[in-house]
């Protein structure tokens, strides 16, 4: 079994590491309708030495059991590792190890471990990874909907761990650790994914009242925050828009007990790549605030939305939420590294008919443990 590796964004590590091991496989584009986070860029990325590995006591529901043929990119002899974990309330958590031996020099995959889950009833799901990912370049777990052929939600390891969070509709689902680097690692990395069930709108609900902060610099012609374009025709499909001037300067440091509102609106402006109006904010997480939580709340139902997460002055994807729904909020939780800068992109999407709308994003700090 082969997988079309771009639903993965693998393809942006295999860039990455083409000047070190020659080119790149052709991309594939990213779907608009599809959360495909792409990892950070490994030369850069900050590690948390402090970092320890998954608590040696804590029950597995299920453990990797089949390592030499879990790689869904194997050409023969795949086996996804067949759990029977079915997600209701509660708590499930499979055991497994990022195993060297094996680096594959096409794609710069360290391992890939692939796993099937079913969920009974529409299910809302928070998913962490942890384990000492901070020895590979990027680390990552994914929700794949093997029936649709789209990736669901993706979270990548940054600070202590890896987090995501899903509304999954019954049915079955596949879940993927993967780590990808420019060459083999030089220890085994053994870590947990936990999937618990979610409450989305109590965890982190959308805020009224007050704004912490208003946007203010959009511009005369309401592109002067953009920074971002986003063009699901083109490869790479973000890119630095040539027209911005600066980010919102939000000033937010994200404390882990505390919650934060934007307000903005998108403006009826000419069409960039895939989007109308789209504005860009910045925060930093606290010291102690190693996970965040953000919801993008709107009323209008002829305007749909989308959300992103970028690292700070780039066009890297952290997480996203880009539901094809005008008038449902966007939502999503990612993993931060504590103290580091990041950009919250709001858009108007293409899809939109009308993007002239209000609208407000919802930060909720949170603390992750290991």
């Amino acid at each position: 079994m082969t997988r079309s590796l771009g639903m993965y964004g693998t393809f942006a590590i295999a860039s990455l590491f083409a000047a070190c091991k020659g080119s790149a496989p052709p991309p594939v584009h990213e779907q608009p309708d599809a959360s495909q986070p792409q990892p950070p860029d490994a030369l850069t990325r900050e590690v948390d030495a402090f970092v320890a590995p998954p608590d040696a006591f804590i029950p597995c529901n299920y453990t990797e059991q089949h390592d030499a043929t879990n790689d869904y990119n194997l050409a023969t002899g795949y086996q996804i590792e067949a759990t029977a974990l079915v997600v209701g309330s509660g708590a499930w958590r499979i055991c497994g190890t990022v195993n060297n031996g094996h680096f594959d020099t096409n794609f710069y995959s360290v391992d890939i471990d692939n796993y099937s889950i079913a969920v009974a009833a529409d299910a809302d799901v928070l998913v962490t990874l942890a384990g000492a990912g901070q020895n590979v370049s990027s680390l990552g777990v994914f929700v794949y909907d093997p029936v649709a052929q789209v990736t669901v939600a993706g979270g990548y390891f940054l600070g202590n761990h890896a987090a995501l969070s899903a509304h999954l509709p019954a049915g079955n689902y596949e879940m993927s650790v993967e780590a990808y680097d420019n060459g083999d690692i030089a220890a085994s990395i053994p870590y947990v994914v936990q999937i618990t069930q979610d409450a989305p709108t109590v965890r982190c609900g959308a805020m009224t009242g007050t704004p912490d902060y208003v946007e203010a610099h959009d511009g005369a012609s309401n592109n002067a925050n953009d920074m971002v374009d986003i063009d699901y025709t083109t490869w790479p499909p973000r890119s630095m828009a040539t027209t911005s001037v600066a980010p919102e300067p939000t000033g937010i440091a994200v404390s882990n007990t505390s919650s934060y509102l934007l307000t903005g609106a998108a403006a009826t402006t000419s069409q960039v790549g895939s989007y109308f109006d789209h504005d860009t904010f910045t925060f930093t997480a606290g010291a102690t605030t190693n996970q965040v939580a953000v919801r993008l709340s709107w009323l209008s139902t002829t305007t749909d939305f989308d959300l992103y997460v970028l690292a700070d002055g780039t066009t890297t994807k952290l997480s996203s939420s880009t539901g094809a729904n005008p008038g449902t909020d966007e939502f999503l939780t990612l993993a931060l590294q504590p103290g580091g800068s990041y950009w919250i992109w709001a858009g108007a999407s293409a899809a939109s008919q009308n993007p002239d709308a209000a609208y407000s994003i919802t930060i909720c700090g949170e603390t992750f443990n290991p």
